[in-house]
């Protein structure tokens, strides 16, 4: 049948020789595998009238015809070969600690070691680099700087000091945090007009009429209200006394003193009266009149 040649053999019977693609005692048969050639020197198997390739290794598909790309795994550490459909034709499903496309590079962030809140980002060749949040500094925000959040403001420069911090205020401001301005409210009294200067300092800039840190005093003194040659001495606020010269008393040394020389005799103390030229003798018991001269 199907065209083979019929011969006969020694023992009154006879054989079939079948042409290509058919077999059988009669050639009754099709062989599948005659025109369904596998690829890639895959092999073909009769099985239930039809074929099955075999496929040598890093091939597969019904005729032998896909590439197996990870045949050769060529995901290192561990990764876990996956075929694709892409110009690769496989893809690595890294372990944790390592990326890249074939899990070569170790995750030098997989441990987080960044430290209080800091964000890891991997640098390449196993590298990484930490983004501190506030107030921590260091190669894994390991430091604390409590200038990072520049507490100090606008108004003053933050110096990091063992642990701490101070705050170097800018000229017109003073306060831990640089936070008041040195001349408001003005601390100057009686019109003065208040100069800011270093480290929180200030002067006051007075009326003529008045003196002292905040121009609290007046200057009583100024011109000198004693007279004959009397000298002034301020106290209190807007207070003055004067220092009189021998011979003359009274507030301003205006009047000359009726005690001196002393009327008094016989050991009388001279008293003289406070705003007069006027005079009373204090005379001892023995003696009378106005100066215990009796």
């Amino acid at each position: 049948m199907n065209g083979g040649q019929c011969f006969a053999n020694n023992i009154g019977g006879f054989t079939c020789r079948c042409p290509a693609g058919f077999s059988g005692q009669r050639c009754e048969d099709r062989d599948p595998c005659a025109s369904q050639t596998c690829m890639n020197q895959g092999t073909c198997i009769r099985e239930n009238g039809d074929f099955r390739c075999v496929c040598p290794a890093g091939y597969s598909g019904s005729r032998c015809e896909t590439r197996d790309a990870c045949q050769s795994n060529p995901c290192m550490n561990g990764g876990i070969c996956q075929p694709t459909n892409g110009n690769i034709g496989y893809q690595c499903v890294c372990p944790s600690g390592f990326s890249g496309p074939l899990c070569e590079t170790r995750d030098a962030c997989a441990q987080n070691p960044c430290l209080n809140g800091g964000q890891c980002m991997p640098t390449g060749m196993g590298g990484f680099t930490c983004v501190c949040v506030a107030p921590y500094t260091g190669q894994r925000c390991e430091d604390s700087n409590p200038c990072s959040n520049n507490p100090c403001g606008v108004n003053g420069q933050c110096i990091q000091s063992g642990g701490g911090f101070y705050c170097e205020c800018n000229l017109g401001y003073f306060g831990n945090l640089c936070e008041r301005l040195v001349c408001t409210p003005n601390p100057c009294t009686n019109g003065g007009t208040c100069e800011a200067r270093p480290n929180g300092v200030f002067h006051c800039n007075c009326p003529p009429d008045f003196e002292g840190q905040r121009c609290e005093f007046r200057k009583v003194c100024e011109p000198n209200p004693c007279v004959n040659g009397g000298t002034c001495s301020p106290y209190g606020l807007d207070t003055y006394s004067c220092n009189c010269p021998f011979g003359y008393t009274g507030r301003n040394c205006e009047s000359v003193d009726p005690c001196i020389p002393s009327p008094c005799e016989n050991g009388g103390q001279c008293r003289s009266t406070v705003g007069s030229s006027s005079y009373v003798c204090d005379c001892p018991p023995t003696f009378l009149g106005q100066n215990c001269d009796m």
